[in-house]
């Protein structure tokens, strides 16, 4: 269970994003275990956005939101790894010590 919300937030946009559906602001808070509005979830949405995991949908007037391209790489390492057989990558801030 995911204790800090920001930490819950980024989940949740990322595990959109790597799916590669287009999402809104709506479908995240309906995703999250608390009612979370407003600054908190654009402040989210915009650090996303900056490392590369999203990006905006250019035709829903900044609504929408979508696969950006560290996401694409990602979900292409787990779709290539799933059809060897191997394990789900991790990205390095994931690795237990």
């Amino acid at each position: 269970m995911v204790h800090d919300i920001s930490a819950q937030i980024s989940s949740v946009i990322i595990k959109n994003s790597i799916s590669e559906i287009r999402f809104s602001m709506n479908d995240i808070e309906s995703e999250l275990e608390h009612d979370v509005k407003g600054e908190k979830l654009r402040n989210a949405l915009k650090q996303l956005e900056q490392e590369g995991w999203i990006k905006a949908d250019e035709s829903s007037s900044g609504e929408y939101w979508k696969t950006g391209p560290l996401a694409l790489q990602y979900g292409d390492m787990v779709k290539n790894t799933e059809s060897s057989g191997g394990l789900i990558p991790v990205l390095p801030n994931e690795r237990e010590s």
